[in-house]
């Protein structure tokens, strides 16, 4: 006994498929065409009410905008110098120890010379809010 090979079931497949698309682009042809005639005898018909009746119902109000405000960013303010020359930093949310030596010292490597002058301070406990110091540049 003979079976389909996989070229045959492909093209039975392909042959489904464009029957199936041309049963439905037929379908939609013609349902088109009938909703078309009964849009061109609503536009035919003469209206239920002249003008002048039509212009008499007064205008709805409009309606005022919404206006919704945007939150302002938090803006990033540099601490003032300390006044015994030591250099501080108030950390920010999100702010890391990395971050904060690229931006202050010039180099994200330099984050351990910032924890060694913070006793105690470490990436883990860094908390925004915090007064760190910096060492010199």
């Amino acid at each position: 006994m003979i079976g389909r090979g996989p070229e045959t079931l492909v093209k039975e497949s392909n042959m489904r498929y464009a029957l199936a698309l041309l049963l439905v682009a037929m379908v939609g042809l013609t349902g088109c065409h009938k909703k078309n005639k009964d849009i061109t005898m609503a536009v035919n018909e003469p209206p239920s009410q002249s003008l002048d009746e039509l212009s008499a119902v007064p205008a709805p109000e409009p309606t005022p905008a919404v206006v919704v405000p945007y939150p302002a960013a938090p803006v990033y303010q540099a601490p003032a110098p300390a006044p015994t020359g030591e250099r501080t930093y108030i950390a920010q949310p999100k702010d890391t120890l990395w971050g904060i030596a690229t931006r202050e010292l010039g180099n994200g490597r330099r984050w351990h010379d910032i924890a060694d002058i913070n006793p105690g301070l470490t990436p883990q406990n860094l908390k925004a809010g915090q007064t760190i110091k910096l060492p010199p540049r």
